[in-house]
């Protein structure tokens, strides 16, 4: 043999040796990984948590989700910083899908967890359209009832449009809208409106638009289609231009709650009336009437009386035209519980008995027993007697952003111990967020802290008030409170005298009392 063929077949080998050493390496690579695998599927068998029946691992589940997430309009007495939401979080059961192949079988079959789908409108610019989304929802939530929360983004761009009308995500809702019971838009596309009319399970609708955004006038609203809504929210349909996004609001008898925002006030009553069995009733900032209201006119509307037998809350304001005039003097409310008074910043004054809301204050029943009072420059304590005097029914009194000099005159009324005592039954004093007169005329700031001399009036009104036995709750929202040691020690001695005091800051009691 010669030398060149040995050096070969030398060679031949030593490839041959390489190629089964590094098969035996791969073999074994894989072999430690197949170990690693089955050690941690035999780890997790031996855990706790998969001893655990199905039934009980999904009741964790739906213990363990997220409270709704929030991405309606908030009402200047429901501000709070606003905070982008953990995707984690906002899509909680795909996140317990992606933990592993049991967890995935156990939440893929428990249709409750995907029950609510919210899509903020932030998600757009990240680029997830929400039809990849919604099917998962869709198919693991089986056949329950739903609840969609779709806010769209402020303006619609090439990018952003087949997002909208992406066919797969039409025809995806198409298919189960009589498995939607509650429906939140916010900027929703026109076409999207057209579908309202066939949400014929549907209970709750909601709708908002951002007040600058420019949007064609529509066709009307017929959600008196919707045969099963007990609760409709309009929000903003004027635009900042005053031009009416829609035509006339259809609604169902059948509604209990109307929630209509920055609408003609006109419109607000006409839908109203339309609803006998209101059990809630909120028109929040509205718009003056498009045309001054004649006595015939009112008559035609209002006849001899309007009455809601079932009305329990209701949101009104501001009064400062003759349409909201004419209808409180017309309105009664035998069953009413609690009144909102809402003048952007006007005044809460009663000018005449005789007029449609001295009318309305005089025949509020003994029901009615909360006054919350919003956006108040000054209140004429004299002239609102029925509010204000020793046979007033009100327990709860609550102000919003209102002015602090007005709460502090109202409060100096409320110190008289004497009998008989002003609001006799009141029992919670509520102050959410507070303005204060600067300088320039009729100009306010918002207050970020009430200060000890400001607070020694409320000290004052409880210690002039309450006797052994009171029952009494003093909160406040949206504002610091500085109280001193001494202000402290106050209120602690009149609990050491057998009254029952609660004092609140931002939903949690303080420590201190």
């Amino acid at each position: 043999m010669s030398t060149c063929s040995c050096e070969e077949q030398i060679a031949s080998l030593q490839r041959e040796l390489m190629e089964i050493e590094c098969h035996i390496n791969t073999q074994q690579q894989n072999l430690l990984v197949q170990r690693a695998v089955l050690r941690q599927k035999l780890n997790a068998l031996r855990s706790p948590i998969y001893r655990l029946s199905v039934e009980i691992m999904a009741a964790i589940f739906l213990r363990a989700l997220p409270s709704p997430m929030s991405f309606e309009f908030d009402m200047p007495s429901n501000r709070r910083h606003f905070f982008p939401p953990d995707l984690g979080d906002l899509f909680f059961p795909i996140t317990l899908n992606a933990v592993s192949a049991h967890w995935r079988d156990v939440a893929s079959s428990t249709p409750l967890l995907w029950s609510l789908f919210q899509f903020p409108a932030f998600l757009w610019s990240l680029e997830r359209p929400p039809y990849y989304t919604i099917d998962i929802y869709l198919q693991n939530s089986k056949d329950i009832p739903l609840q969609i929360d779709l806010a769209f983004p402020f303006e619609v761009n090439k990018e952003t449009r087949d997002h909208f009308f992406h066919s797969r995500f039409d025809r995806l809702l198409a298919a189960n809208l009589s498995r939607i019971r509650t429906i939140m838009l916010k900027n929703p596309p026109l076409r999207w409106l057209h579908q309202l009319e066939k949400l014929s399970s549907a209970t709750s609708i909601s709708i908002q638009w951002d007040r600058s955004l420019a949007v064609d006038n529509m066709e009307n609203l017929r959600f008196n289609r919707c045969r099963s809504l007990s609760r409709l929210a309009l929000r903003n349909a004027i635009a900042s231009d005053g031009s009416l996004r829609q035509g006339r609001i259809l609604v169902p008898c059948s509604l209990t709650i109307l929630d209509l925002t920055a609408i003609h006030i006109d419109t607000c009553i006409k839908v109203a009336l339309r609803c006998p069995d209101l059990v809630e009733m909120y028109t929040r900032y509205s718009l003056r009437a498009d045309e001054d209201l004649d006595s015939e006119l009112a008559e035609l509307w209002f006849g001899d009386g309007v009455t809601f037998n079932r009305l329990e809350v209701l949101f009104f304001g501001p009064v400062v035209g003759p349409w909201e005039s004419t209808f409180l003097g017309k309105l009664h409310t035998p069953v009413l519980q609690s009144f909102t008074i809402s003048n952007q910043l006007g005044g809460l004054a009663i000018r005449t008995a005789e007029d449609g809301f001295g009318q309305f204050v005089k025949r509020l029943p003994p029901t009615f027993s909360t006054l919350e009072i919003e956006d108040c420059e000054f209140i004429e304590v004299d002239s609102c007697d029925y509010f204000f005097n020793h046979q007033t029914s009100v327990r709860k009194l609550k102000f919003v952003d209102s002015d602090i000099d007005s709460i502090i005159n109202l409060l100096q009324t409320l110190q008289l111990s004497e009998e008989p005592i002003c609001m006799p039954h009141l029992e919670v004093l509520h102050v959410m967020g507070c303005i204060k007169e600067i300088d320039e005329p009729r100009a306010y700031q918002w207050m970020s802290e009430l200060e000890p001399t400001t607070l020694n009036h409320f000290v004052r009104m409880l210690e002039r008030r309450l006797v052994e036995g009171s029952t009494f709750r003093l909160e406040f929202s949206r504002i610091g409170v500085d109280w001193t040691p001494v202000l402290q020690a106050r209120l602690r001695a009149l609990v050491r005298r057998g009254v029952q005091l609660q004092v609140v800051e931002g939903g949690d009691q303080v420590d201190w009392l």
